[in-house]
């Protein structure tokens, strides 16, 4: 917190520290930043009750980051984000993640992944497919740079 407080003129955007499978850890890290006068991206993890997204949503925030599905089935994962997008439409949401088939089936404003890596890592591919093992012959490099170019492939450049 103290190295965001101190170059806060340069960064702008920031969530605070997501507590994998604690939703009310998450949450009480992101008020110890508010009581700092910090004002961090709120995380609604999925397994949490949609009344709580809810409540963000009427905080008026203009990003919010859903979290908490590496793990989740995509079928539920899915299932979840389709509701969500049903009823809160008009909220930009940041993708915690998201490496995924989900990534491209809605409209995310954003989203973040070490997807990429898994080319050097595990030899496999990211792409609108999915994550599968790379071509027989792409070394693991290749399928890092094949991941990367992929993932690039997404970003919408402001004009």
């Amino acid at each position: 917190m103290k190295f965001l407080i101190d170059h806060q003129d340069v960064i702008h955007r920031y969530m605070n520290l997501d507590v994998v499978n604690d939703a009310a850890a998450s949450k009480r890290n992101a008020n110890i930043m508010k009581e700092s006068g910090l004002n961090p991206i709120e995380i609604w993890h999925i397994g949490s009750s949609l009344r709580e997204l809810d409540s963000l949503i009427k905080e008026d925030h203009s990003l919010i980051a859903i979290g908490g599905s590496v793990g989740v089935s995509e079928k539920k994962r899915k299932r979840v984000f389709r509701r969500i997008f049903k009823l809160y439409y008009e909220q930009n949401f940041h993708f915690l993640g998201g490496s995924s088939r989900l990534l491209n089936c809605f409209p995310w404003f954003s989203a973040d992944s070490t997807g990429w890596s898994v080319g050097r890592m595990y030899g496999s591919i990211i792409d609108e497919k999915g994550q599968r093992k790379a071509p027989a012959g792409m070394e693991g490099l290749d399928a890092l740079a094949y991941n990367c170019r992929y993932f690039t492939s997404l970003e919408l450049v402001a004009s």
